[in-house]
């Protein structure tokens, strides 16, 4: 991963070195599940008081760790979901309790650790991961075909979530791009990532990286 980085970096960052130069990791979602730990009064009058713990997200370690390799040559940042968040019970906290200034205080944790969070409603993931990702890319990258004929409506709405959230990324990348960053843009969940981006930067340098075999045209003769 760190040669990876680097040989991408040797064309497109100044100077033809990638020491102590930015990298924007972009992936579905952040490293961490953010934990309120006094949370009482959630969707009263959250604070700049409150205490939150970050916690390593459950099931990508070995992709963080990989990108966390990359510390001792670049200047680290993550793009990404916010996930769930956890009140001090460890129990969701809904989307519907999270204020302008609730937001703030997350934002503000996180960006001690240069990470960056999206924030998505409930219907715009659901469409986008569970509906268009899972439901239509998964299967695609792994070879495996619909055995039922649909009429395309719920394709069509996980389709535009899917293109929502997209730009939703795209505009947080563009909130913190610097020139001579390098943005590396992770998997299927963010395909359209690059294109948007390109449009708005066309002269970052932008990489796109799929975890997963790419598949051949053959699956669909």
């Amino acid at each position: 991963m760190v040669s990876s980085a680097d040989t991408i970096s040797s064309k497109n960052v100044p100077n033809g070195t990638a020491k102590h130069k930015r990298i924007i990791n972009v992936t579905h979602m952040i490293p961490y599940t953010p934990v309120l730990e006094n949370s009482a009064q959630i969707s009263q009058n959250p604070s700049n008081s409150h205490h939150w713990v970050l916690k390593p997200r459950r099931g990508h370690s070995a992709l963080y760790s990989g990108l966390n390799s990359l510390s001792s040559t670049w200047n680290n940042h993550y793009v990404g979901y916010i996930g769930t968040i956890l009140d001090s019970e460890e129990k969701a906290i809904e989307f519907s309790d999270f204020s302008e200034e609730f937001k703030h205080t997350i934002q503000a944790r996180l960006k001690k650790e240069n990470i960056y969070p999206v924030f998505l409603e409930n219907a715009e993931h659901h469409g986008h991961y569970d509906g268009y990702c899972k439901y239509v890319l998964w299967p695609l990258f792994h070879y495996i075909l619909w055995d039922t004929a649909t009429d395309g409506r719920v394709e069509k709405t996980s389709w535009d979530q899917y293109v929502k959230v997209n730009k939703r990324f795209t505009d947080k990348i563009v909130e913190i791009y610097k020139p001579g960053d390098l943005v590396w843009i992770h998997d299927y969940h963010l395909l359209l990532v690059p294109e948007m981006l390109r449009e708005i930067l066309p002269d970052a340098a932008i990489g796109l990286f799929i975890h997963a075999p790419f598949p051949s045209s053959e699956i669909f003769r």
